[in-house]
């Protein structure tokens, strides 16, 4: 099951952090920053390819969230993060009397994660590895138009998923710092009726550039 690999990957990235933590480094000319940060990252997303869904075309994904540094390797955050495609709309939906129904439709994929993180800090550069979980909505959502007049067909679903990432951050200031994260996310949604055959993929690749910010630490 997908949340084993999850688990596995985090007890291999504890085991590395503890080997990477018995090195001291030291930030640079730069001040200290308090334990609390704020991050947001904008970037593409690429969906993980699925047998049901036609013509996949991956495009934005956005992320907003919070963390605490628990030790200088050791951090968990909290975030919300979203990732969207559009697909070629689905044969088992027919056009309504005296109406059109578009040709491609949108599904989006919202996640709440718990996430641990272990960096390295590296003077200015800090590289970091993480993996977490959390409840996942998925929106299947196509548009048309009846007697003149728009429609939409909106189909939902909520699910666990898991997430795997990676990235660095780059410290430009005392508090803010810029930098870039993959994140791979696997998780699944039923829609009924309107995908045929069950569960689907609905997971896929995020690239985002982001940016924190962490308050000033003590003196």
């Amino acid at each position: 099951m997908r949340n084993h690999r999850v688990w596995m990957a985090l007890v291999l990235m504890v085991s590395w952090s503890c080997v990477a933590g018995a090195e001291e480094q030291e930030t640079a000319g730069l001040g200290t920053t308090g334990p609390w940060y704020v991050s947001a990252g904008l970037g593409g997303y690429w969906p993980t390819s699925s047998d049901q869904l036609k013509n996949q075309s991956g495009q934005v994904s956005i992320m907003i969230g919070g963390g605490y540094r628990v030790t200088k390797n050791l951090s968990f955050d909290v975030d919300v993060w979203d990732g969207e495609q559009h697909v070629d709309t689905p044969a088992t939906i027919g056009s309504p009397f005296l109406g059109t129904v578009d040709s491609r439709s949108t599904i989006s994929t919202s996640a709440i994660s718990v996430v641990a993180k272990l960096g390295w800090p590296i003077d200015r550069f800090e590289p970091y590895v993480g993996a977490g979980g959390g409840l996942f909505y998925s929106k299947f959502y196509v548009t048309g138009s009846a007697l003149g007049a728009s429609t939409a067909l909106v189909e939902t679903d909520t699910n666990w998923g898991g997430l795997l990432l990676g990235g660095v951050n780059f410290r430009i200031t005392q508090n803010w710092a810029v930098g870039a994260e993959f994140r791979r996310v696997s998780v699944k949604a039923n829609f009924g009726a309107v995908i045929p055959g069950g569960d689907v993929e609905v997971g896929g690749d995020s690239l985002m550039a982001t940016l924190r910010w962490s308050p000033s630490g003590p003196n």
